[in-house]
C-alpha cells in the first residue's frame, strides 16, 4: 500500500541515493554536485529552503518529491514542484482508493503528492507548481 509522508533529516542518505538514481535515469548524473551535508543544511536546518516527501510502498522507499516556496505574480504564494521521482520497480504498483486504482507513478499520483503537501493542488494546466491552500507555505 502507498504511503506518502514528510521526510526527516534521517532520510537524507536515502534522499541523496534517490536523487542520484533520478539523475542517472535522466542521463544527468555528472551534473549532480549536491551532498548529504547540503541536503541536511538546506532542507532540514533552522530555515529550510525546500520540503521533501517520501513515498513508501509496503514500508519500502518508493520515491520522493521536492518542492520549494515561490511567489506567483498571478496567484501569490505557491510551491514549485522541482522533482517527483518514483523508483522503477514501483512505477506500476497500485492500491485501491475508492472507485479507482492509484499507484506511485501514474497520473493520479500527482493528486496524492499534492494532498500530502497539506491541501495543495496541482495546477490544472500541467505546470509544475503547486498553489497552497490559503497561501500558507509554513507546513
Amino acid at each position: 500500500m502507498l504511503h506518502i509522508r514528510p521526510a526527516s533529516v534521517e532520510h537524507v542518505p536515502l534522499l541523496l541515493e534517490m536523487i542520484l538514481e533520478f539523475a542517472t535515469f535522466e542521463k544527468l548524473r555528472e551534473e549532480v554536485t549536491i551532498t548529504e551535508a547540503m541536503l541536511e543544511r538546506d532542507g532540514f536546518g533552522s530555515q529550510p529552503l525546500f520540503r521533501t516527501l517520501i513515498a513508501e510502498w509496503n514500508h519500502a522507499a518508493a520515491g520522493y518529491a521536492i518542492c520549494f516556496p515561490i511567489y506567483s505574480t498571478f496567484q501569490g504564494p505557491a510551491l514549485f514542484l522541482e522533482d517527483v521521482y518514483v523508483r522503477a520497480q514501483f512505477r506500476d504498483k497500485r492500491n485501491r482508493q475508492g472507485d479507482d486504482w492509484r499507484g506511485c507513478g501514474d497520473g493520479s499520483a500527482g493528486r496524492m503528492w499534492s494532498a500530502a503537501l497539506g491541501g495543495a493542488c496541482l495546477e490544472p494546466t500541467g505546470h509544475r507548481f503547486l498553489q497552497t491552500a490559503g497561501g500558507d507555505l509554513s507546513r
